[in-house]
């Protein structure tokens, strides 16, 4: 959350901040944003925990052929999987849904030059949690991108109350016009080993970051760039001596409390 809320601060620093501006557009083809499927309380597939075990169990059979080995629908805690996902259960009770997708959209991009101990290309997942309370009705539905260059929050989330009222919805694709790639590829421009892009919106702005540095022993001053989502235009290019000085993380910790204080994990 600490990581989430760090960046938060920067939309409130936009109109006071005299960082240089950098008339930078992207101006190559945009690339297509991830799917990410919208999931919700009334469309969660849940196989059969019976149905589950048997197909399991045929499994460790096989490789096995020790009966002993096999799962029980008793056990305190089972982990098993079906169709790209896996579903934790406690005491027969499912708990956790989780999966991980590929991007299906966009091929990996290369870097326009290799760094040591650094990835040597762009890429992307999707990261699905699913939690249920103790009734097993749905709690919380998250889904994260993963990148080499960091994770920030996705698609559509939703928490409920063990009833099955929601409490709260956040669309986070509706804030954005640029994808994680059209990112990189200003990012890729500057001659930095170490990249971490993350986002941050509200009601009216959207707002990239990328953060860059060196590796320990590069004499390199570490870089932080802020691109407009809607235009794709820099709006702050700047050291990290004027990063360190921005003024307001009370209010970005605020914010962010504020905005995901509902989707705080419990597991």
């Amino acid at each position: 959350m600490k990581k989430s809320i760090l960046i938060v601060v920067l939309q409130l620093i936009f109109t006071s901040c005299s960082a240089q501006h950098k008339d930078i557009i992207i101006k190559q083809k945009k690339h297509l944003k991830m799917n990410i499927p919208n999931i919700t309380k009334e469309n969660i597939e849940v196989p059969n925990l019976s149905d589950l075990l048997k197909a399991e169990n045929e499994r460790i059979f096989e490789k096995t052929k020790d009966s002993s080995k096999l799962l029980k629908k008793n056990d305190n805690e089972l982990v098993l999987e079906y169709n790209d996902f896996g579903y934790k259960y406690q005491d027969g009770k499912l708990v956790l849904i989780g999966g991980r997708k590929d991007d299906d959209i966009q091929k990996a991009i290369p870097r326009r030059k290799e760094h040591f101990n650094s990835a040597k290309e762009f890429t992307q997942n999707l990261q699905t949690t699913i939690e249920f309370y103790p009734n097993e009705n749905v709690h919380m539905i998250r889904h994260q991108i993963n990148t080499p260059n960091g994770y920030y929050p996705a698609g559509n989330w939703y928490v409920y109350d063990e009833f099955g009222n929601l409490l709260q919805h956040i669309d986070h694709e509706k804030h954005f016009k640029m994808s994680y790639y059209d990112v990189t590829e200003i990012a890729d421009t500057y001659d930095y080993s170490t990249i971490r892009i993350s986002r941050i919106f509200d009601a009216n702005k959207s707002y990239w970051i990328i953060q860059m540095n060196g590796l320990q022993d590069e004499p390199i001053e570490p870089k932080t760039i802020i691109i407009d989502d809607k235009t794709g235009k820099i709006l702050f290019d700047m050291n990290q001596e004027n990063f360190n000085n921005f003024q307001g993380f009370e209010q970005m910790e605020t914010y962010g409390e504020k905005l995901y204080k509902k989707f705080k994990y419990k597991l």
